[in-house]
């Protein structure tokens, strides 16, 4: 696992052991991006479910002003701030360890407007689509 583009190019991700969580792959990431790459400079991006963080860096990596990811593993957040750490980007981020679904109905107080909000929904033991908010 790797960031796809921007100043971080190429930096290899680690990502947390086992099926708890599952790394969005390589092509996946950059399908995303190509859609939304006009509209990530400056903004504030919201990685729920982060867990490795590879699309709130990939974001950051792109130019986004500030990454908060939000996860409840904690061998995940572990690896978030490694990768932000390899990746030199952990001055813009925010790592929060909460349960995204509480996140969802209990909306954080934040001091930053979001602009773009992602949730990676595929791992094991994940809710169905259904359940949340399709404006997220």
């Amino acid at each position: 696992m790797r960031v796809i583009s921007g100043k971080c190019r190429g930096t290899k991700l680690v990502a947390p052991s086992g099926t708890n969580t599952r790394p969005t792959t390589d092509r996946i990431k950059e399908t995303l991006f190509n859609m939304i790459q006009y509209d990530i400079y400056d903004s504030v991006f919201l990685d729920l479910f982060a867990g490795s963080g590879a699309i709130g860096i990939e974001a950051l990596s792109r130019g986004a002003k500030e990454s908060i990811f939000i996860e409840n593993n904690l061998e995940a957040i572990k690896c978030i701030k490694e990768n932000l750490r390899i990746t030199k980007l952990d001055s813009l981020a925010q790592v929060i360890h909460k349960d995204a679904v509480n996140v969802l109905i209990f909306p954080l107080n934040l001091n930053s407007t979001l602009w773009l909000k992602t949730r990676d929904l595929f791992y094991k033991g994940a809710s169905t689509d259904s359940e949340f908010d399709p404006e997220l």
